[in-house]
């Protein structure tokens, strides 16, 4: 091992010694200009040049914005109304119970009412067995004609010879049938001509007749 070490290391110090003349060499014809070298190469005086210093441009900055402070918003304060009071509602009161209400009769229903009505009592009373009346369709020939009661009676009134209390049309007819003797007509006064009073009729039914002959005019 030793004797490998000792060969390697004399080979190396043959090597420096032999290179030794030919370096020496190269380094006067570079100094003597022989070498055709150019002793200053472009390219080192190139990367020796100070490059030139361009101007630095400064971009502008634009300022930084201030952070935003949210701005709180009032807020009113609600006021809360107060609670209604409750709704008393009035005490319950007992309605009393409605009555039946006739319904209205016209002024005309009402008058009609009773002629009809006397209408109907006339037959029934069987007053067409002694007096004419077309309306009725009686045909009676002892007492006088009850075609047109109604003037007639206002004549009779009129007549000097008129014995009874009567003053108008209406108590006449009356008359007639309650108290028949206050006065007689003439030519009708015999004895089996004699009417008798209809005292059986109630004032509602007197009534009647009389609207019912009023009308035969």
């Amino acid at each position: 091992m030793k004797n490998f070490t000792l060969v390697a290391l004399l080979g190396v110090i043959g090597l420096l010694v032999g290179c030794g003349p030919a370096v020496s060499q190269a380094r006067q014809k570079v100094a003597s200009g022989e070498s055709g070298l150019d002793p200053e190469p472009k390219i080192i005086a190139a990367a020796t040049q100070t490059p030139t210093a361009r101007p630095t441009r400064t971009l502008p900055t634009s300022p930084t914005p201030a952070p935003l402070t949210p701005t709180p918003i009032p807020v009113e304060p609600t006021s809360t109304p107060a609670p209604a009071p409750p709704a008393t509602s009035p005490p319950a009161t007992a309605t009393p119970p409605l009555a039946d209400t006739p319904a209205p009769v016209s002024p005309q229903a009402a008058t009609n009412r009773p002629a009809k009505e006397g209408l109907q009592l006339y037959r029934e009373q069987g007053c067409g067995n002694c007096h004419q009346l077309d309306a009725a369709g009686a045909q009676g020939m002892v007492g006088p004609t009850h075609n047109g009661i109604a003037t007639t009676a206002e004549e009779r009134l009129q007549a000097p010879d008129y014995t009874g209390a009567a003053t108008t049309p209406a108590e006449y007819i009356r008359e007639s049938i309650v108290n028949p003797p206050a006065y007689l007509v003439p030519g009708y006064d015999s004895p089996r001509q004699k009417m008798v009073a209809f005292t059986n009729l109630s004032e509602t039914e007197v009534e009647a007749l009389v609207q019912f002959l009023l009308e035969q005019k």
